[in-house]
């Protein structure tokens, strides 16, 4: 499931991994944290991923010098739920230098509405009222 999100994320934002006329470059993926990272690679595997915070505890000095290196980024991926103060401040200058900001929890969402949307509710589904089946 993480996987299709992220390839829809993706090609929301616009970001293809080829130009007409370059060499085609890795997409480069900012995350909030080592724990994203790790599901991003697992369900992006071919995608460059930067995290911005190491570890808890870390001093913004650091995150600031790494929120630098990342300016030229794709996109940031960050969830709002587990978001510092710190960190969506860093997320904020990210995205005044153009990095394309995608909420993971309200695109969760979105895909389970959508899902719900097609097949009905687990409820109705359970019942055999799916929208599938017809009236």
């Amino acid at each position: 499931m993480w996987r299709s999100i992220l390839l829809a994320l993706l090609s929301l934002v616009g970001i293809s991994s080829a130009s007409d006329a370059q060499e085609p470059r890795a997409i480069l993926v900012v995350v909030a944290n080592a724990e994203m990272a790790e599901q991003v690679m697992a369900a992006m595997p071919k995608v460059r991923i930067a995290v911005l915070q190491s570890h808890i505890g870390e001093t913004a000095v650091a995150i600031n010098a790494r929120a630098w290196e990342f300016r030229n980024a794709d996109c940031l991926f960050f969830d709002p739920l587990n978001e510092s103060i710190e960190l969506a401040m860093f997320r904020e200058r990210l995205q005044n230098h153009g990095v394309v900001p995608i909420n993971l929890r309200q695109q969760i969402v979105t895909q389970y509405k959508r899902t719900e949307t097609l097949f009905g509710s687990a409820s109705s589904v359970a019942r055999g009222n799916s929208k599938l089946h017809g009236p």
